[in-house]
């Protein structure tokens, strides 16, 4: 999937975005070299390219952990003539379902509504690993986490809330979903953007399905 980008506009918005970058600034020093690397650049040369790329990718990323367990980073795909400005880009936001230990944040799969939010918003998405979320009980509806559990004397599986027991036709069923859900995004650009405009470009891009998928 693809867009085409229009550059945000309005006096107070770019009066925040400045802010923002010099809070930003002030704590990644990395960043900050990318910038200036950027805005000082007299020739379109490797390190001008991979300042650039960097640079869009720590964008994506300070937006992205703003709403949760996302990374996010910029790959350039096409420059224009001058090798100035980026003409495609591909975004990619990448969200870990459950902690270091395998722990779901979430108490059930999140993939139907990642994926359905995100391709509402011109996303491709991708799934992977696995996530244990524990079993439902047919009866009362609790998730039981794994550890928890229980059996009956004919080994079959028992909810230790209500007392029922999984047969063939009333099932306690594993709960499981990906561990990592992944969306990709083609941003067409026409060349003429700043690099204040591009970033701003970014940010819209990432935060309209990253607000959704967080409830805000």
């Amino acid at each position: 999937m693809s867009s085409y980008a229009n550059p945000p506009e309005g006096k107070d918005a770019r009066g925040d975005a400045r802010e923002e970058e010099r809070k930003i600034e002030g704590e990644d020093e990395e960043y900050k070299i990318c910038r200036e690397i950027i805005d000082q650049a007299t020739e379109a040369n490797k390190e001008y390219r991979e300042a650039y790329e960097l640079y869009l990718s720590k964008v994506v990323d300070y937006e992205a952990i703003k709403w949760g367990a996302f990374s996010g980073s910029v790959k350039i795909r096409k420059w224009d003539k001058s090798g100035f400005h980026p003409l495609e880009v591909i975004v990619t936001l990448e969200y870990k379902t459950g902690d270091a230990t395998n722990t779901p944040y979430a108490n059930y799969p999140v993939d139907k509504e990642f994926s359905n939010i995100f391709r509402k918003y011109g996303w491709k998405v991708e799934e992977k690993g696995t996530m244990i979320y524990g079993y439902r009980c047919w009866r009362c509806g609790k998730l039981i986490p794994e550890d928890k559990l229980q059996y009956d004397q004919n080994g079959r599986r028992k909810c230790p809330e209500c007392g029922a027991t999984s047969t063939r036709s009333h099932q306690i069923r594993l709960v499981k979903g990906s561990k990592w859900l992944y969306a990709y995004k083609k941003v067409r650009l026409s060349g003429g953007e700043s690099r204040e405009q591009l970033r701003e470009i970014m940010i819209e891009n990432v935060r309209q399905p990253l607000r959704e998928f967080a409830g805000k």
